[in-house]
């Protein structure tokens, strides 16, 4: 029995460091984040102690990480004034950096913190970037102030607070085009420059940009914008729902009305070339910007959205569109029907459009293929 009970007591001591291993706390245990980071096992908890840490993370292991107390955050990863270039575009050779940045595959999840800028002048900056197919969830999440200070001259700025994956003339160690998921819910993402949330999905294997009961807003405008709130291309899956997008701005010289390749405008939700027919974009309201939705390749899953837009509540282009039940209040047209490089068909199913200044649709045909947009209720 003795022999039995001190059995016990060996197998226990010898699986102690393993579960301590699993939890680790900052600064208790390691003076930074990053240093907790290298430190733990996959799979590892870093619990974090309210402060502020200025400093960059690269994380390429399952990790978690939250506040040490439950209770509230109190906790901000702060940009540092350099950030460690990992990527460059070619051809114009300009810099990727990351406040906090996923990679190799890692599955990360970050829970009730704050990420927050400013971020240095100059480079193409995020707040939190996953690249290599990793996957980062995001609960009670705040990222801000994603775009450098005041005096940075609108050419050398950047910021997109939360992006996954970059196109082929991107090179990461010498590879070009990756991609990464998220898994967002109930964050508030603000203050930024360029796009709130971008998902660039260049990898084989198709992502997901799922974001749920969560807040973009980019506002406070400044001279130079080009805003978007969520913005997903290629090969991803798109889940948008129950979300508050706007305002966003567009502030550049080009920013105007005309949807031709002359003028830009500032949108809400956009999308381009995605695969496959089951993505989502429903129950949200967007607001204080010139185009509310606006896709390219064709999409059926929107639905049930209040738009508010300046200009024109949805732009669908090059594609097959099934929309129903949105309210969309706009100042231009409610639905756009835009055809440059192949026929386009909108059916728009019960959707109420109001206060135009021209008509509810627009069928704009700039070369020879059709645009037709059908309304039925």
């Amino acid at each position: 029995m003795n022999m039995h009970r001190s059995a016990l007591v060996v197998c226990a001591l010898a699986l102690a460091p393993a579960a301590f291993a699993a939890q680790l706390v900052v600064p208790r245990d390691f003076p930074t984040i990053q240093a907790a980071v290298d430190a733990a096992t996959p799979g590892s908890t870093i619990l974090i102690k309210p402060g502020t840490y200025t400093e960059e993370l690269v994380i390429d292991k399952n990790l978690s990480f939250k506040p040490l107390h439950s209770f509230g955050r109190g906790v901000t990863i702060r940009s540092p004034a350099k950030l460690t270039p990992f990527a460059v575009v070619h051809p114009s050779e300009r810099e990727l950096v990351a406040i906090v940045r996923i990679g190799k595959g890692a599955r990360v999840s970050f829970s009730d913190l704050t990420v927050a800028g400013p971020i240095p002048c100059g480079p193409s900056a995020s707040g939190m970037m996953v690249v290599g197919g990793g996957r980062l969830t995001l609960r009670e999440v705040r990222v801000t102030a994603i775009r450098p200070t005041p005096n940075c001259p609108a050419e050398q700025s950047s910021g997109n607070a939360v992006r996954m994956g970059f196109p082929p003339n991107v090179e990461m160690q010498g590879e070009f085009g990756t991609t990464g998921s998220l898994d967002a819910r109930n964050i508030l993402v603000d203050g930024f420059f360029g796009d709130g949330i971008l998902g660039l999905g260049f990898g084989e294997e198709r992502a997901e940009v799922r974001v749920v009961e969560s807040v973009v807003s980019g506002g406070p405008s400044r001279p130079g914008l080009f805003q978007a709130g969520i913005i997903v291309v290629a090969n991803m899956r798109a889940v948008l729902r129950d979300n508050a997008v706007g305002p966003v701005y567009c502030t550049h010289e080009l920013c105007g009305a005309d949807l031709g390749p002359d003028e830009f405008q500032a949108v809400a939700i956009g999308s381009d070339s995605l695969t496959g027919t089951d993505h989502v974009v429903a129950n949200n309201f967007l607001f204080g910007t010139d185009i509310g939705i606006w896709p390219s390749g064709g999409l059926t899953g929107i639905s049930h959205n209040f738009i508010a837009t300046s200009m024109f509540g949805m732009v669908l282009m090059d594609g097959d569109y099934v929309t129903d039940h949105n309210i969309i209040v706009s100042g231009e047209a409610g639905i756009v029907a835009l055809a440059t490089a192949v026929d386009t068909t909108v059916r728009s199913r019960s959707d109420f459009i109001t206060r135009n200044v021209g008509e509810p649709t627009l069928e704009i045909e700039p070369l020879e293929f059709r645009a037709t947009v059908v309304r039925t209720r």
